[in-house]
């Protein structure tokens, strides 16, 4: 769980709109014309796709921990009774 928080963080930090110069000077908007180049803004919400999948991926890993953790909490309060 711990992993994945930290993967989680990771990737919202690499996300950060803040981070991202989106400014387009001439030779940006020239290039943006070229196919496969794109423009910052293109490129920003390319990489915010492609990082949809990955976080998707950490969000089950945490649901699954939380699963587990339910799960041993359950056993530890049955030995609790137990003992």
């Amino acid at each position: 769980v711990a992993n994945s928080l930290i993967d989680l963080k990771l990737q919202v930090e690499d996300l950060d709109p803040a981070k991202v110069d989106l400014s387009s000077g001439w030779a940006t908007r020239m290039l943006g014309y070229i196919p496969g180049i794109g423009t910052p803004l293109k490129r920003y919400f390319s990489r915010f796709e492609s990082a949809s999948t990955s976080i998707d991926a950490i969000v089950r890993s945490l649901k699954a921990g939380q699963e587990q953790l339910k799960r041993d909490n359950v056993t530890l309060t049955d030995d609790q009774k137990a003992m």
